[in-house]
């Protein structure tokens, strides 16, 4: 569920001002100033929503500049990294004497909230914020104080994969239904993309990880689907049906199983989702691409030992 925050909703107050208290109570303390004629006639707004443990913020605003000072840092509880995306405008971020401009809709670029940072954004631009505890992308890219301040491309490479589900994750957080596990795959290709740009050649393993990405993420936009097969997975990820069985067979899987578990597991996610306690077994079944409510429960009986109906009634 995404919460929107808007100057439009103030009456007879500074824009700017409730803008920049925004930003700084839900993303990171800054000090902040309007880069456009007037502060009062500022126009911002952040929609923010959590997607598998990831805080994500889409905030679109006129021009204006954020500072984040040793001050602030002093004083802060936390030390989490920032992933910038651009959607739309331009903008320039400066740390450790780098200086990562984005402009063109999709780069992006990581900044550690616990060291000093400036940006600058253009007029009416829209970036995808997500916060990521430190700890967490420390564990897929060990040399991560490398990798903040510069300008990650979002339209070649393995930046373009891990730009594309950046993208994506405001979507996740305006579904009705349980979100599915996206967190690993979004870690995995961010590190990727920052190692291919500090850090060299990508090695086999990030690149294998990013197909499967896709794959997953292809999986579960079709799920619904009843025709969807290994070959029309293939082709909507760009890569040969042999391809895709190798890379799942290295998993211990295939692309039929896998696609199983991924229908099981969001069907298990709906049927516990008070959200969704007025759908009928059978409805739910069918909405995950089963052609029969019969076939479903026998299949969800024998992966969770409990038949649909047992785990609606459990909840």
């Amino acid at each position: 569920m995404s919460v929107r925050l808007s100057t439009s909703d103030v009456d007879g107050h500074d824009g700017f001002a409730y803008w920049r208290d925004a930003i700084c109570r839900h993303i990171v303390e800054l000090t902040a100033r309007a880069a456009g004629p007037s502060s009062d006639r500022f126009v911002g707004e952040i929609v923010r929503s959590i997607v598998d443990r990831l805080h994500v913020d889409t905030v679109t605003a006129d021009a204006h500049e954020v500072v984040r000072t040793a001050r602030l840092i002093s004083r802060a509880d936390t030390d989490d990294l920032f992933l910038t995306l651009l959607v739309q405008g331009e903008g320039v971020f400066e740390q450790d004497d780098r200086r990562a401009v984005l402009d063109q809709p999709g780069d992006f670029v990581l900044i550690d909230s616990a060291r000093p940072y400036r940006g600058r954004l253009g007029d009416r631009s829209r970036q995808i914020v997500v916060r990521v505890p430190r700890d967490r992308l420390a564990a897929w890219l060990p040399g991560v104080a490398a990798a903040t301040g510069v300008t990650v491309t979002g339209t070649s490479g393995v930046g373009a994969l891990a730009s594309g589900l950046l993208r994506s994750l405001p979507l996740y957080g305006e579904k009705a239904e349980s979100v599915a596990p996206v967190s690993g795959s979004v870690l995995d290709l961010v590190a990727a993309a920052l190692h291919d740009r500090v850090g060299g050649d990508v090695d086999v393993r990030s690149v294998r990880a990013a197909h499967l990405a896709r794959a997953r993420s292809f999986i579960r936009g079709h799920l619904a689907d009843r025709g969807l097969t290994p070959a029309v997975i293939a082709d909507g990820i760009n890569i040969s049906q042999r391809y895709l069985y190798a890379l799942l067979e290295a998993d211990g899987t295939s692309p039929g199983r896998w696609l199983l578990e991924e229908r099981l597991a969001r069907a298990h996610a709906l049927l516990v989702d008070p959200r969704w306690a007025g759908r009928t077994v059978s409805e739910i079944a069918l909405g995950v691409g089963f052609a029969h409510p019969s076939h479903f429960t026998r299949t969800f009986k024998a992966r969770y030992g409990i038949t649909p109906r047992e785990r609606r009634v459990g909840t």
